[in-house]
């Protein structure tokens, strides 16, 4: 049997020889990405990602049936679990293969759901109540006593406490964003059940709503997300802490130096900084400088006022990153149209540290990469080498901050990072351009590992939009469709219809695909309505405005606040605001599914696409392989998750007579009682996934000490105490 060692010294002679064999760059490179696909196995580091919880959510499709869904994790997906489900204590199926399942039933009660893994029930999740009937709401706090002076926004997701489950991250955005307003806007936490945990009031600084962008994710693998934006003198954590004037010039509040662009100010003067936060209580926990914005001069044009230099100067883009193929970094970018300057960092052991620094025009002179930006960022594995790339617009930087190539197309609004083309090894990139014409196409795929155009449509003026999802179950792959006017096309290029998808009002959709309806295809969101492409037309599938009253996000771009699969199974929950902004709205598929696969935010390109997705003009998440019609099994993913080593993978209750425990159930406060005097104890309290979620010491001088789970979520837990050998006690938390 071959060593590591061996095979890999065999990946490289192999390697050299295609080099040797494949002068042409394309065949080269297409070569080293089959070859590092087959070989993955022992040069890919495995990726952290979050140690989710089971996500049960059962909502009522109708007055006598409950749809129940829930997560297959990647780790039980590699492990072919099944899946046993119990309404209360009663077994009511048992290994189910997929996540879902339909009780038919006029009752109102509780589920359970438990993974057998090779033959071994594990242990079952938390009972969770019927949520509602197609949608729940989030409530929001009030601002100046009401909600008209500031509106939701978008929004992203991370465990930030720990306990395995998804919080929410909104944008609370002043509808006055002028230099004369008195309102700032705010960053806010929600638990998804409502239950208020901080806000980040971004103080006066941050004038223009769409350039407030942010991330969230666990950038230190703790188990716990951090939220990490772009802030200013004047910003106040969400402990109440004011950084007042950071850069100690003398001046807190820049507002006078905003420029008008149009409807939009932008400010043209003043200290960036980058912000780390702690997830459960926005505390700022650490911090450096931006990329920063003097001389506002370098990134426009000689001549251009401050109104366009300001425009110019305040596009600044974030995206996670796991350029050594384990850890996540994060990459944050300044600048689009002209000058782009970007800077990898890593947040590990409470410090921030710069990995690299990128810039289109070093010491001020032009390269190829030069004005070659778009309003999103994202990130990727392009050459399949187990490092995330990063694709800017036209363009594309390596994971050690070298220029990878630039298509000097120049700068477009919208594009998609995918498997595009199936049959083709590696991810395409799809593109509309704003300045199309002469060498420059309206719409074009190109390999995303070295930009070598597919196919191109050769249209000219300013093509705003364009799409690509696998729509149509009659072609393998992704179909693509631009504002170009060249109707629905394949992966390859082939013009399948004159017509595109549509959405309400019948007006053609360029905005997000949405997996909802139970098959592999996806549906179009847009307009807070969802379609489904039928071969030659489109059709409504839900028509979420007459559900609820809500409202979408970023006016033309009728974004929802985000998309992304939060809960349950594999398909996308759908979240807009309220059109009273008094909270979001959160959809949830009716429709069962027959197709076996893990949650998606365990596929890494989708979870680091979940984080970017808010970033300017918001683009939909793709999955790092093609997950469509024709599509193979689905493979299993390379990752590790985060404090696996310190889980109960099979959590074990040791029942104790000598230890008393109670109430149990119990709504907060624990009383153990032990057989021995002692001094003092650690408890260490793990959540029903088996992730370590606090650790205590406990001086008692005696035999009883208490603890106290009032702020920890209804569920199943495991107390683990520390005596002469350790114990394992079974917590039941109530309401």
């Amino acid at each position: 049997m071959k060593t590591d060692f061996t095979i890999k010294n065999i990946f490289l002679a192999h390697l050299f020889t295609v080099k040797i064999l494949f002068e042409n760059r394309l065949f080269f490179r297409l070569s080293i990405i089959s070859i590092l696909t087959l070989f993955s196995f022992t040069l890919h580091a495995q990726r952290y990602m979050e140690n989710l919880d089971r996500g049960l959510i059962a909502m009522r499709t109708n007055t006598n049936s409950v749809l129940i869904s829930w997560r297959i994790l990647g780790n039980e997906y590699a492990d072919n679990a099944t899946y046993n489900l119990y309404r209360g204590s009663t077994l009511i199926a048992s290994n189910l293969n997929v996540s879902n399942y339909v009780d038919a039933t006029t009752t109102n009660n509780s589920y359970s759901v438990a993974a057998v893994v090779n033959g071994t029930e594990q242990t079952p999740s938390a009972l969770t109540n019927i949520r509602g009937n197609q949608y729940f709401t989030i409530p929001v706090r009030s601002i100046n006593g009401g909600y008209t002076t500031h509106n939701l926004n978008d929004a992203s997701v991370g465990d930030l406490d720990g306990d395995g489950q998804y919080e929410i991250v909104i944008k609370r955005l002043s509808n006055d964003e002028s230099p004369s307003s008195s309102y700032n806007h705010y960053l806010e936490a929600y638990e998804l059940d409502g239950t208020f945990m901080w806000a980040i009031d971004l103080g006066p600084n941050l004038l223009h709503a769409v350039e407030v962008n942010f991330l969230v994710y666990d950038f230190d693998n703790d188990g716990k997300a951090e939220v990490i934006t772009r802030t200013s003198d004047g910003m106040i954590d969400g402990l109440g802490n004011n950084i007042g004037d950071r850069d100690q010039d003398g001046k807190i509040n820049y507002r006078s130096s905003a420029a008008q662009n149009g409807s939009f100010w932008f400010r043209t003067q003043g200290p960036d900084y980058i912000s780390v936060f702690k997830g459960e209580t926005g505390e700022e926990i650490a911090w450096d400088f931006y990329i920063d914005l003097a001389p506002i001069e370098q990134w426009g044009r000689p001549g251009q006022n401050l109104s366009q230099l300001g425009h110019r100067a305040t596009k600044c883009m974030w995206a996670v990153a796991y350029l050594d193929g384990e850890n996540p970094s994060f990459v944050i970018g300044r600048g689009i149209y002209e000058r782009i300057k970007l800077e990898a960092w890593n947040f590990r052991d409470g410090t921030l540290t710069q990995e690299w620094a990128w810039d289109s025009s070093p010491d001020g002179v032009a390269t190829s990469y030069h004005g070659q930006g778009n309003h999103n960022l994202a990130v990727g594995d392009v050459d399949a080498d187990g490092r995330d790339e990063i694709t800017y617009g036209a363009m594309a930087v390596d994971e050690y901050g070298n220029g990878l190539y630039s298509t000097g197309f120049g700068h477009g609004d919208a594009a998609h990072l995918a498997d595009i083309n199936p049959d083709i090894p590696g991810l395409e990139y799809f593109s509309c351009q704003e300045h199309a014409g002469g060498t420059v196409p309206g719409i074009s795929i190109r390999n995303a590992a070295d930009g070598t155009i597919q196919w191109a449509n050769w249209s000219s003026g300013d093509i705003g939009r364009c799409m690509a999802a696998d729509v149509d179950p009659n072609y393998k792959g992704m179909e693509v469709w631009g504002s170009d006017g060249s109707g629905l096309r394949s992966c390859t290029g082939q013009q399948i219809s004159t017509a595109i998808p549509t959405t309400a009002g019948n007006g053609n959709s360029y905005n997000f695909g949405v997996w909802w309806d139970g098959d592999v295809q996806r549906e179009i969101l847009d307009r807070t309505v969802i379609t489904k492409w039928n071969g030659n037309g489109t059709d409504r599938v839900a028509t979420l405005y007459n559900i609820t009253s809500i409202d979408d996000n970023n006016g033309t771009k009728s974004n929802p606040c985000l998309m992304a699969d939060i809960l349950g199974d594999w398909r996308e929950e759908v979240i807009y605001r309220r059109n009273d902004n008094t909270g979001l709205v959160v959809f949830v598929t009716p429709f069962t599914t027959e197709q076996r696969m893990y949650t998606l935010m365990h596929d890494p390109n989708y979870r680091s696409a979940i984080a970017w997705q808010m970033n300017s003009y918001n683009q939909p998440p793709n999955l790092g392989f093609y997950f469509g019609g024709g599509m193979a099994t689905p493979p299993s993913p390379n990752i590790k998750l985060v404090n696996a080593g310190k889980a109960l993978s099979v959590v074990k209750n040791e029942t104790r007579a000598d230890i008393n425990i109670y109430p149990n159930p119990t709504s907060g406060i624990i009383n153990i009682n032990l057989p021995v005097y002692i001094n003092d104890v650690i408890s260490e309290l793990y959540n029903n996934n088996g992730a370590l979620i606090s650790s205590k010491k406990h001086e008692i001088n005696g035999k009883n000490f208490e603890l106290d789970i009032t702020d920890k979520p209804v569920g199943i837990y495991y107390l683990k105490i520390n005596l002469t050998e350790p114990v394992t006690l079974k917590i039941i938390k109530t309401n």
